[in-house]
């Protein structure tokens, strides 16, 4: 996961859509912000995880998040792979972690998908309720889809976390 600032206007998609800026998205972070975080998964595994530092479990209760223009370059123009045909799709997949990072076997899991058939791509910045996982100490991110060329990377921003009262 890195923290980025990089951005392109939509019809610069082919310039910026390349496995070169994976570290950029459409128009900036989630509500305009300047600042948000691309995120590189794996097929299969994890590789992208946010942990909170103090090693206490915390419900995260949603974030935003967005394809990066690689991931539209892919998915709305057959970029690097195929272009997705109706009923192919890509999800990212969020698994709780315990406090050492190690992904929990067993845990309930949160989809979000990315790209939905060649009509349904993620262009703006979405809201993905995570509430559901309950107290965590982190997220492991994966993803699935129709093609290995898919890329790895989308962006996520505006994390909300809930804090117990004191």
């Amino acid at each position: 996961i890195a923290v980025s600032n990089y951005t392109c206007s939509f019809d610069e998609i082919s310039t910026y859509g390349t496995y070169d800026f994976q570290l950029t998205v459409l128009d900036g972070g989630n509500n305009e912000s300047s600042n948000f975080c691309a995120v590189n998964a794996m097929e299969g595994g994890s590789m992208g995880a946010i942990m909170f530092g103090d090693e206490k479990a915390r419900i995260i209760d949603h974030l935003y998040v967005t394809n990066t223009t690689v991931g539209l370059n892919t998915y709305l123009y057959g970029h690097g792979c195929p272009a997705p045909q109706n009923g192919q799709k890509v999800k990212i997949i969020a698994t709780p972690t315990d406090e050492y990072g190690e992904v929990i076997p067993g845990a309930e899991t949160s989809a979000f998908y990315l790209c939905d058939g060649p009509s349904n791509v993620v262009q703006d910045w979405t809201k993905w309720d995570l509430s559901k996982l309950g107290k965590v100490y982190g997220l492991a991110f994966s993803i699935e889809g129709y093609s290995n060329g898919i890329p790895y990377a989308f962006a996520i921003d505006d994390i909300a976390v809930r804090f117990p009262k004191e």
